[in-house]
């Protein structure tokens, strides 16, 4: 999914049942002026057997999602945004499936 703006990031909010066979996801954020660089929720929190990961813009999302990730890629991260060291080394400590990370 592409996001053209503040408005079309709400529009993630239609993504709220949960996806329990989704296995990779790409979100983009083009027009990243006015859009919060943290990832709402999506998929009630359910989402099993995702492995593949790319987010463009977000710096953050909500504790307990993609754990289960073996590829992230983060790409185009506004740096103001960007979590704690100690922050992102929970959240790979807590990815212990995690082969692949691409900053």
């Amino acid at each position: 999914m592409v996001a053209e703006g503040p408005e079309d990031v709400l529009k993630l909010r239609v993504f709220s049942s949960p996806a329990p066979r989704l296995e990779s996801l790409t979100i983009e954020v083009a027009g990243q002026e006015d859009v919060s660089s943290t990832l709402p929720p999506i998929f009630a929190g359910h989402m099993p057997k995702l492995r593949q990961l790319a987010l463009g813009h977000f710096t953050s999302w909500p504790k307990g999602y993609f754990h289960n990730l073996s590829a992230l890629c983060l790409h185009n991260q506004p740096t103001d945004s960007w979590p704690s060291t100690s922050e992102f080394l929970d959240f790979i400590e807590s990815s212990p499936c995690l082969e692949e990370l691409a900053l």
